[in-house]
């Protein structure tokens, strides 16, 4: 994909290093990158192996309020495991906050929906509650996720992160924002047209410096592999990832310590 490798090679290249409170970075302050989704079609990295049921497992939770590891682990999506207590409970703003008081995925539904509404360009969802950052297993680190619908009925998803793990994380979040845009779009009757994607701190962890040169590599010299997929009755509301089939090919994997 090639504006991941252009990510991780601005990173590389452009990024200072920073001491974090769980280690050592080379950041940079602000970056974007942006692509664009059509009709069964849909573009991700693919240098490296990625769990996809358990990444589509996740956002199957995350729509359900998720408050346990076990909410989870019921679709297939364990990362969460190292982030609970003693009994597994969690406390996040992930999909909590989605439905906190009102239900934002059915608010930017209604509003695409209606000729009237669609064009609007207050139709987010956001999960970042600062009254609460004190007391949440995790802050957000992607926060908030606008639906902006042009004249051609072509929607387009910019999504907004504060903290991105360029090699760990944001796979997994290109992945979940192809999802999100689409499966609104599927469920609105809207076309998927573009995903932006703007992060606060893009960083890479020192310690996966040798294994983002390699990464880097293999994205520069393979072709962007547009990955197919097939659904009759996809939706984001109550998403699970028996609505999507995706046609994927993974190549080895590469391992990456994940750093809390």
């Amino acid at each position: 994909m090639k504006v991941y490798a252009d990510l991780i090679r601005e990173v590389l290249h452009k990024g200072k290093k920073v001491k974090g409170r769980n280690g050592y970075t080379i950041q940079i302050a602000g970056a974007s990158i942006k692509w664009d989704v059509s009709d069964a079609v849909m573009l991700f990295p693919t240098a490296r192996k990625l769990y996809l049921y358990g990444i589509l497992g996740e956002l199957a939770a995350l729509v359900r309020q998720p408050n346990h590891i076990n909410d989870f682990k019921a679709w297939g999506c364990n990362y969460w495991d190292q982030f609970g207590d003693a009994n597994g409970n969690l406390n996040l703003d992930y999909g909590n906050a989605w439905k906190d008081g009102v239900d934002q995925i059915a608010r930017v539904k209604r509003a695409l929906l209606t000729k009237k509404n669609r064009y609007n360009r207050d139709l987010m969802i956001v999960g970042w509650r600062p009254n609460l950052i004190s007391k949440l297993t995790l802050p957000c680190c992607h926060f908030a996720y606008q639906y902006l619908c042009d004249s051609d009925d072509n929607l387009h998803l910019i999504w907004y992160q504060r903290s991105a793990d360029i090699m760990v994380g944001v796979p997994s979040d290109i992945v979940l924002a192809n999802v999100m845009l689409i499966a609104m779009a599927y469920e609105t009757n809207l076309f998927p047209d573009t995903v932006t994607m703007h992060f606060g701190s893009a960083h890479i962890y020192q310690k996966h410096l040798r294994s983002a040169e390699q990464v880097l590599l293999l994205e520069e010299n393979l072709p962007n592999e547009y990955t197919h997929y097939d659904t009759t009755s996809l939706r984001l509301s109550d998403f699970s990832p028996g609505m999507i089939d995706i046609h994927y090919t993974p190549r080895r994997p590469i391992k990456f310590e994940c750093v809390r």
